[in-house]
């Protein structure tokens, strides 16, 4: 008889190439961001924050968020795989609980 694999399995085993792979696009976006103006710059930064925020929602074991000890009103978020950090405005997500 066939062992048959569930969703959950398939999903535990591509978790952390999701994670690596999202935070690579956070980390792309925020390059990105850094050489444009206007509207397209704001796109990218937003692309970056949404990105964080699921992230930090769906798997939370693989982010540290911890706030900026220079910038106040900044997260700095690191990714654990990738050991990248990207800051993170305290606006997007409200006040975190200690």
């Amino acid at each position: 008889m066939k062992n048959k694999v569930t969703f959950r399995q398939i999903l535990k085993e591509v978790e952390k190439t999701n994670v690596e792979s999202l935070a690579k696009k956070a980390i792309t976006a925020n390059r990105l961001a850094k050489t444009l103006y206007g509207r397209s710059r704001r796109n990218a930064y937003r692309v970056k924050t949404e990105t964080i925020i699921y992230v930090a929602k769906k798997m939370p074991k693989f982010v540290k968020i911890k706030e900026d000890k220079y910038l106040e009103d900044f997260y700095v978020v690191e990714f654990v795989l990738t050991n990248r950090s990207l800051h993170l405005p305290k606006s997007s997500i409200g006040k975190r609980e200690n």
